[in-house]
């Protein structure tokens, strides 16, 4: 079975948003990354992952884990939304917390 996702990119102010949807698995994990040093060409301050994903594996967390540690390292803020309830809960138990915000929508990040 193919991967099912499509990653796009959107700058609101200070924010660089992408926007993932579909399916976010280990195979995602280059192009996410792509989009991370993509969003770091850019002036913008904060880098959004808006994860519109139904689904999430464990490599598509690994993935964000990743993004996570290194925009610490870039000293860029991160912020995940979109999460559902479980994958909110998931993220917490891997200490994604501690180096990136969870918010519920883009609403909620300011810039």
């Amino acid at each position: 079975m193919r991967d099912q996702y499509k990653i796009t990119f959107q700058r609101r102010g200070n924010l660089h948003i992408v926007d993932v949807d579909g399916e976010l698995t280990a195979a995602t994990a280059e192009p996410l990354e792509q989009a991370y040093r993509e969003s770091l060409a850019e002036p913008a301050t904060t880098t959004v992952l808006n994860l519109r994903c139904d689904y999430i594996t464990s490599g598509g967390f690994a993935a964000i884990a990743d993004l996570a540690l290194r925009a610490h390292r870039d000293n860029r803020r991160l912020c995940l939304v979109g999460l559902n309830p479980h994958q909110t809960k998931v993220a917490g138990l891997l200490g994604i917390r501690a180096y990136a915000e969870i918010l519920p929508s883009l609403d909620d990040v300011s810039s």
